[in-house]
């Protein structure tokens, strides 16, 4: 059990194995080469997944818009299995929202009876930015009869 202990470390955290310097930003280098899969689209590797979320949590919507358009799923599944759009709500992030909308993310994305728009009201921001984004997602067709548990 120790050796549990010594290894894990809190959610949100890295290890003392992950890159420190790893470059979000990094990219956004079009020359840069991108292994692709036969069909041409960007694959879900840990790392695509890894910069997506990253991404999302900054706020850098050029990085989640360069994912998107190199093939990753606008539903590609997060912490928690949650979608990007779910991430992007959470934080009430009203331009991720919007892009990820225009995407193809489905409003009306449900984890545990859990949904987009529930995710977005219950959101750590100010009125302002969760009613931002409610409207979206009720423009965008996200179902207000859905109930949790």
């Amino acid at each position: 059990m120790g050796s549990f202990i010594e290894n894990s470390f809190p959610a949100g955290d890295e290890s003392d194995d992950s890159n420190d310097n790893w470059d979000v930003g990094g990219c956004s280098d079009k020359n840069a080469p991108r292994i692709k899969d036969q069909d041409g689209a960007v694959p879900h590797t840990q790392d695509n997944v890894l910069m997506l979320k990253r991404a999302i949590s900054k706020g850098d919507i050029e990085t989640v818009k360069q994912l998107l358009d190199n093939g990753m799923e606008v539903e590609t599944r997060l912490g928690f299995e949650w979608t990007p759009l779910m991430c992007a709500v959470s934080v009430a992030d009203y331009e991720l929202t919007k892009l990820l909308l225009d995407q193809g993310a489905s409003a009306n994305f449900c984890k545990d009876h859990w949904t987009v728009l529930m995710a977005s009201c219950s959101a750590s921001a100010s009125e302002d930015k969760i009613a931002r984004c409610v409207e979206i997602l009720l423009s965008r067709n996200a179902d207000p009869n859905m109930v949790d548990k």
